[in-house]
């Protein structure tokens, strides 16, 4: 396909994040291009795909308001309504859809799936392309790609993930660091139907060396999460199916007394990442290009869906008033916006992940108080609730 010698924008990256970005701005009138290495091509297949991602209450509403969720097929989306976390010895703590008078807290939906859903609605020109360079120019960037192709555009978001090209190619300043803990993520297939409030709850249990989760997924699938050191996490990756599969069950059986089959497994470590200035010289980071937090809530992709939602509010907004759209002062308001709800949400995972690795005496004593402390405080709980559902963001 022909590549236009200038774009208003160019979106990199057509993962979730950049997919949504794009169909955000479908009543922007600017020209956009969204480019990946790899766009989809295949279908999704018959059994859930390895990459998941839970959504909340606010990034559904946000996707519906897009018309982005309404392309995704009710069949491989399960909702949940209730969200459990618990400790060895008693401690528990539930949240159920019903305290804040709502059916469902949220969902889980394959990455690809949301990706495909995106892209469909997303009305801007969609390319399979690799960048080979990006120079400043007086108005913009010049991109190069691949093949001696090339554009101009007055500004590029970055939505092309962790190791962003992007972030990298233009000297975004980062920090961040590697967690002592990796992340096993297994498919699982039950032979029979599970009861509907196992189907609708998903857990945590916490342990010293990491939680361990279940997500239910569509029909009699599963996923089961693990986190421990990345020696143990590596050697349960190694197991045969039927070995992981034993391992599994022991690890689940307080939890998980039916029979299963392990489907697919893959591990990976956990790293902080962020970056201070989102926006610089008319190009914007978004979702884990800006940032990158610990998964054991499951807010990364909701945290990057804010971003969209804010970034799209804020380009809108100032096309309709005739402001200079892509001009730094727009931008710096963004910026202190989506940092301040990247540093709550991060401060938030790390606290857990530090209360809950820990098995020094006080310390347990301090959780057990707090899981049962809150799951008594009904006001305290829907406080956690709105904030932990993205319901108090102004953009969903």
């Amino acid at each position: 396909m022909q590549i236009n010698p200038q774009y208003d924008i160019v979106i990199v990256g057509a993962g979730m994040i950049g997919a949504s970005m794009a169909a955000s701005l479908n009543q922007s009138g600017l020209s956009i291009l969204l480019i990946d290495k790899h766009l989809p091509s295949t279908p999704l297949s018959q059994q859930p795909d390895l990459r998941v991602s839970s959504l909340n209450l606010g990034a559904i509403r946000w996707l519906k308001q897009q018309g982005i969720y309404q392309q995704l097929d009710p069949s491989r989306i399960q909702t949940y309504n209730a969200l459990a976390g618990y400790e060895k010895g008693g401690a528990h703590l539930q949240f159920n859809a019903a305290d804040i008078n709502e059916d469902k807290l949220g969902c889980f939906v394959e990455n690809k799936h949301l990706q495909q859903a995106a892209l469909k609605v997303a009305n801007c020109q969609q390319l399979e392309l690799a960048i080979t360079s990006i120079k400043a120019n007086e108005q913009g960037w010049d991109i190069e790609f691949e093949n001696a192709r090339q554009t101009r555009t007055k500004f590029i978001i970055a939505a092309d993930g962790a190791n962003s090209q992007i972030k990298q190619a233009l000297n975004f300043a980062q920090f961040g660091w590697q967690y002592r803990q990796s992340c096993l993520s297994v498919n699982i297939e039950f032979h029979s139907a599970l009861p509907k409030v196992q189907q609708t709850t998903t857990w945590q249990t916490f342990r010293p060396q990491g939680p361990i989760a279940f997500l239910p997924l569509f029909d009699n699938f599963a996923s089961l999460i693990v986190y421990d050191s990345a020696d143990k996490i590596k050697a349960l990756q190694q197991l045969s199916e039927t070995s992981l599969k034993q391992a599994l069950a022991e690890l689940f059986k307080e939890k998980i007394t039916a029979d299963f089959d392990v489907i697919q497994a893959g591990a990976f470590p956990l790293t902080k990442r962020q970056v201070n200035k989102r926006y610089h010289n008319q190009a914007l980071l978004v979702g884990d290009a800006a940032h990158t937090i610990h998964p054991l809530a499951g807010q990364g992709v909701n945290l990057g869906l804010r971003d969209v939602a804010a970034a799209s509010h804020t380009l809108l907004n100032a096309i309709n008033a005739g402001e200079s759209w892509h001009q730094a002062d727009i931008w710096q308001r963004y910026n202190q916006a989506r940092v301040k709800d990247d540093n709550q949400t991060s401060f938030a995972m790390d606290s857990i992940y530090k209360l809950f690795s820990n098995d020094l005496v006080p310390v347990k004593l301090f959780r057990k108080f707090t899981l049962n402390t809150l799951d008594k405080m009904s006001p305290l709980k829907q406080t956690a609730l709105h904030f932990a559902l993205g319901l108090n963001d102004p953009y969903v």
